[in-house]
């Protein structure tokens, strides 16, 4: 499944939205991802607020290169692998997008439209079936 060019720019668009807040939207999402799933915190060693600029680095390197998934998937391979190790389940994949999904509703307010979730949620769907599919490799 690959995202029509119009969905790119949505994601990139919202994305540049983002950008100044990004560190916000980390902790956020870390903040609500554990409150939602305790059992997922001990999956997470370093700081979450390291885990947080680490998130939105690479969600924007991701978006950044949508255009281009054969680009994405040597990074995604190396994420995939070094997740494997931390003892990621694919089952872990479901909450985490839903709460990617509502940090990002809540960091965009006005900005989320359903033709931008619609674009976040592809997005999301391509970056986690190509982790799976690698750690299965």
């Amino acid at each position: 499944m690959s995202l029509t060019a119009t969905e790119i720019k949505l994601v990139r668009d919202s994305w540049q939205i983002i950008n100044p807040v990004s560190r916000k939207m980390g902790e956020d999402f870390y903040a609500k991802l554990f409150e939602s799933h305790p059992e997922l915190r001990s999956l997470f060693k370093s700081d979450p607020k390291d885990q947080a600029m680490k998130l939105m680095f690479m969600l924007s390197y991701l978006v950044n290169r949508l255009d281009n998934v054969d680009d994405m998937k040597a990074e995604i391979i190396k994420l995939a692998n070094r997740h494997k190790n931390y003892g990621t389940d694919p089952a872990h994949f479901k909450p985490v997008g839903a709460t990617l999904m509502w940090s990002l509703k809540t960091n965009l307010g006005d900005h989320w439209t359903p033709d931008t979730e619609l674009a976040w949620g592809k997005t999301y769907d391509l970056i986690a079936r190509l982790m799976k599919e690698a750690v299965q490799q």
